[in-house]
């Protein structure tokens, strides 16, 4: 399968594209990028140096990728989503339109955010994890599995969140949630 590459789209010195890919108008790929074959990335995107996207991953329109960002296999960005450099996004995560990731976040497999979600430093989402539409995660916070915090939600910087935790729509949490627990 061939690559296909859109208008007035600029990529970086050392960048690998792999077969099948489709790469929108616009677009502006770094330099030592990895984009693995059947990927998709659409129009008027910025992905950063030494980024890697793996096989049928996806990026929406106007989405930026900083430095040193890994996208997995079969992961999908939505439009306008920004991620900070140094963040992991491993296999089957979702991340829906007009979210912003900080830097330095880790997600496990089948991860999904919501729409505007804003997500800051170092947090970790361990498997399974859905956050909903708005919510906020401060800085060094820890969500464990299946857990799923709620539209509006707001999580505290440095807060532990156990697994199989239901936080509710609009809820603040600045203390750590134990295993199993509903937060209302």
């Amino acid at each position: 399968q061939n690559v296909v590459i859109g208008n007035n789209v600029s990529i970086g010195i050392g960048t690998t594209i792999k077969q099948g890919t489709k790469i929108g108008d616009g677009t502006i790929i770094g330099s030592q990028t990895t984009i693995d074959q059947n990927s998709v990335i659409g129009s008027d995107v910025i992905i950063g140096n030494n980024v890697k996207i793996q096989q049928n991953a996806v990026i929406g329109d106007k989405t930026e990728t900083s430095d040193n960002v890994i996208l997995d296999q079969n992961s999908s960005i939505g439009n306008f989503v920004f991620i900070g450099p140094k963040t992991v996004i491993k296999q089957n995560a979702r991340i829906a339109d007009g979210s912003y990731l900080s830097s330095g976040i880790s997600f496990d497999q089948n991860v999904a955010l919501g729409g505007n979600v804003i997500v800051m430093d170092s947090v970790m989402f361990n498997q399974g994890v859905k956050v909903v539409d708005r919510a906020i995660i401060g800085k060094k916070v820890v969500v464990n599995q299946n857990t799923k915090i709620g539209s509006d939600a707001v999580i505290a910087a440095g807060r532990t969140i156990g697994q199989n935790a239901k936080v509710c729509d609009g809820i603040s949490v600045n203390t750590n949630l134990r295993t199993p627990y509903l937060y209302t």
